[in-house]
Formats: structure tokens, sequence, C-alpha cells
């Protein structure tokens, strides 16, 4: 290896490490454009990704409230028809009790005035 270089062979060795470095330059660009843009296209997909699973996760929970919320007046509504139904029976035997102490049919509108009161 020679230290002492003329300026001719100085200028020559120079261009050649400014153009192996602008080629190494150039392919590392194009890599990371590449690459680069890759992560970027990712991180966009996995924004959509989670945005698109967050909305299926909040409607589920909106639906499971909703159905949850609807049991409970369901529930309420069966009880008020039970409490109802007892109270229709009691009315019932009563009525059947007068029928056989009377020993007569009771008349259309008396019991029409009976089922209009629970319509």
């Amino acid at each position: 290896m020679v230290i002492f270089m003329d300026g001719e062979e100085q200028k020559r060795i120079l261009t050649i490490v400014l153009v192996v470095a602008v080629v190494l330059g150039l392919i590392a660009g194009v890599l990371y454009l590449l690459f680069g843009l890759t992560l970027v296209v990712q991180a966009i997909s996995f924004g959509i990704t989670f945005f698109i699973l967050l909305i299926i996760i909040l409607a589920l929970t909106i639906i499971s409230l909703y159905l949850w919320i609807k049991l409970i007046w369901q529930g309420r509504d069966l009880k008020k028809s039970r409490e109802q139904i007892i109270k229709l029976k009691e009315e019932l035997e009563k009525y059947k009790a007068q029928l056989d102490e009377d020993g007569k049919r009771p008349t259309k509108s008396k019991i029409s005035q009976i089922t209009d009161r629970f319509k």
C-alpha cells in the first residue's frame, strides 16, 4: 500500500469513494422508502382495524345493555301480569261463589262491566 499518492490518484480514489457512497445512499434511500412506507401502511391498517374493532365492541356493549334493560322491564311486566292474574282468579272465585248462592247466572251487562275494567 502506498502511503504517499499524487493529486490525480487521490482525486480518482475520492471519486470512486464518492460514487460508491452515493450508490449505497441511493440503495439505502430506496430501501428506507420501501420499508418506511410499509411501516406507514402497516400503521394505517392497524389504526383502521383497531377503529373497526372498537366500533364492534361498542356496538356489542350497547346491544347487551339494551337487552339487559329489556329483560328487567319484562320481569317487571311479568310480575304485574302475575299479580293481575291472581286478582282475576280471586274475582272469578268470588263471582262463582255468588252464582252458587243466587242460583242464577250473571247478566251480560255484569260480565261486560267486569271485562271492560281490564281492557
